[in-house]
């Protein structure tokens, strides 16, 4: 079954409205454990200056300066973590672990886009054709006329105990006849 553009883009959209709406839960955690623990403040202040300083030493070029930047932002982000995890803030989690929530893996598609778009893809099909309303318990033999209606039985009977014994080393069926046959 061919996913399409169209269930492709929206697939996307589908996963990006996912993954913001849990950046905008895990930022509400944040914020309420920063107004319990007003340390987790401190430290965000702390380190939004020392990412301006860092800018300030890579631009001058003073590499000494920027590793002891960078092990303070370190020990600072560790002790955030810290307070955050007592204040049961757990850690921003991607939903697909292969792609981090990107889509894309090595430049193509993610599995995790094309089963959102095969989603889409099913669900379009289901509203034009409603295949999970037809099954073998709803099916009406007086839908065919007298002259057919033996022959339907057997058919359906063959289909109904083929379907019942399917099985991946089952062979294939073939339906042939006018258009709505299968």
């Amino acid at each position: 079954m061919p996913i399409g553009s169209e269930n492709i883009k929206a697939a996307f959209e589908i996963k990006e409205q996912a993954v913001k709406k849990a950046e905008q839960q895990y930022e509400k955690a944040v914020n309420k454990a920063s107004e319990e623990a007003p340390r987790i403040k401190d430290i965000n202040t702390e380190l939004s200056a020392i990412g301006a300083s860092l800018m300030m030493a890579a631009l001058s070029g003073n590499n000494e300066k920027i590793n002891e930047l960078k092990k303070q932002s370190e020990t600072l982000s560790k002790e955030k973590k810290q307070l955050l995890k007592k204040a049961g803030v757990k850690e921003k989690e991607c939903f697909c672990k292969v792609c981090e929530d990107s889509g894309y893996v090595g430049g193509k598609l993610c599995e995790c886009i094309k089963s959102i778009a095969k989603e889409i893809a099913l669900s379009k099909m289901a509203e034009k054709m409603p295949i999970d309303k037809c099954s073998f318990d709803n099916f009406d033999i007086n839908y065919y006329p007298d002259e057919v209606r033996t022959k339907m039985q057997n058919i359906f009977k063959f289909s109904k105990e083929y379907a019942d014994n399917f099985s991946k080393s089952s062979e294939n069926l073939l339906f042939m006849g006018k258009s709505g046959l299968g």
